[in-house]
């Protein structure tokens, strides 16, 4: 007879390693429909949204900060996942 023993570490390490396998599943498609949210993305395969959302920075602003004045060049291109902004 042939078995496998695991210590007590070793259980928790390997399910740690599945939730966190899992979190990131849940996110990566929270991330994917985010981005085929916009018509741009629609066509592109999994794998490259994948790849732009990765390129992706967060940045938060604060309540009638503003990002940009009229007539200003942007320099960045926003995708807004929450909150409103005005135009």
């Amino acid at each position: 007879m042939n078995y496998y023993v695991f210590q007590n570490e070793e259980i928790e390490f390997c399910l740690m390693k599945l939730f966190l396998a899992q979190i990131y599943k849940d996110r990566e498609e929270e991330n994917i429909s985010f981005l085929r949210s916009f018509d741009i993305f629609l066509h592109l395969p999994k794998g490259k949204l994948q790849e732009i959302f990765l390129s992706l920075q967060t940045n938060s602003f604060k309540k009638n900060q503003i990002i940009y004045t009229e007539g200003q060049q942007p320099d960045n291109i926003y995708f807004v996942r929450s909150g409103e902004v005005e135009v």
